[in-house]
């Protein structure tokens, strides 16, 4: 992986809502508490069928009042949109499909971070932090300041990137940053498949146990307080570099029943949503083909409680 490197993060798209009461809508539909989400505070979050099952994941930010943008795989952002505007009618606010508008560009490494110091002139303090300066947004990913996402719209790309100092990169090590920190994302192939204690986003702080009613959160709030997930997420690397698909069902072995899925994944590493079983092993079938891996510490533990 390169010390600093940036990468834009094409497939990701964009849903914004603007108006009064676009915080107060989604506060009631997702699991994240949207109170805590301003100008300096960012969170992840995810949007649920009532039974719970995840149609997408996001990161959201409201870079400024009454404007709010959930950044998520591209390939969601239709069938999200869809579901949400069936709802937003009864509210004072509007939402759309900003995909062709904004661009989410991902930063890591200390020299990208003292880069983007030069532009915002003070970099988010936290993870989850946010900081938005002449339409640019720019949130915090990690503990240790090493990781950014900057938000910005068509108009200030090219001259955001035309005097950028920091090495672009392709996807793969932007992905192997996030599968290192344990962070999956719901994607066209997994829709419907996770609830979020799968993702382990009750760990990761994008599912509130105290804000109320949302859909899906009888089902999400009785798996936390009386019961435990059968399956959880992982992190791997592999043995050998592999092609493999995200959605891919995982198997002990051959015609044996599933016992998971692949979330995010490389030619190098993956994240796994895995029975605890499975996460012991040193092979598994990844769809059609068995792979060779190795299991690696999250940097967060496993257990909520």
């Amino acid at each position: 992986m390169k010390s600093s490197f940036y990468t834009i993060l094409n497939l990701h798209g964009f849903l914004s809502l603007v108006g009064p009461d676009s915080a107060k809508f989604l506060q009631g539909q997702t699991t994240c508490d949207l109170d805590k989400v301003d100008q300096n505070h960012a969170t992840l979050g995810a949007y649920c069928t009532p039974k719970g099952r995840m149609i997408s994941s996001f990161l959201v930010a409201s870079p400024v009042e009454n404007t709010i943008h959930l950044r998520m795989r591209r390939d969601i952002c239709e069938s999200t949109l869809a579901v949400l505007s069936k709802y937003i009618v009864f509210s004072k606010a509007e939402i759309s499909d900003t995909s062709e508008n904004l661009t989410a560009i991902g930063f890591y490494g200390t020299e990208s971070a003292k880069w983007l110091q030069e532009i915002f002139g003070e970099l988010p303090s936290q993870q989850y932090a946010a900081k938005t300066l002449d339409g640019k947004t720019l949130i915090q990913l990690d503990q240790v300041g090493e990781q950014f996402e900057l938000w910005l719209n068509a108009e200030s790309l090219n001259t955001v990137l035309d005097s950028c100092p920091i090495t672009e990169a392709p996807l793969d090590p932007w992905i192997e940053t996030n599968i290192a920190a344990g962070i999956g994302e719901v994607c066209a192939a997994t829709q419907e498949e996770f609830i979020p204690q799968m993702l382990n986003m009750d760990i990761t702080g994008a599912v509130s146990f105290s804000k109320g009613c949302y859909t899906g959160q009888e089902v999400v709030a009785r798996m936390h307080y009386r019961g435990k997930s059968k399956r959880r997420q992982y992190a791997a690397t592999f043995n050998e570099e592999q092609t493999v698909f995200e959605g891919a069902e995982v198997r002990l072995e051959k015609d044996s029943q599933a016992v998971g899925h692949v979330v995010l994944a490389t030619d190098k590493a993956a994240l796994l949503v895995l029975t605890e079983e499975a996460a012991q092993q040193t092979q598994l079938l990844l769809g059609d083909k068995t792979v060779g891996l190795s299991f690696k510490t999250l940097p967060y533990s496993l257990d909520p409680k």
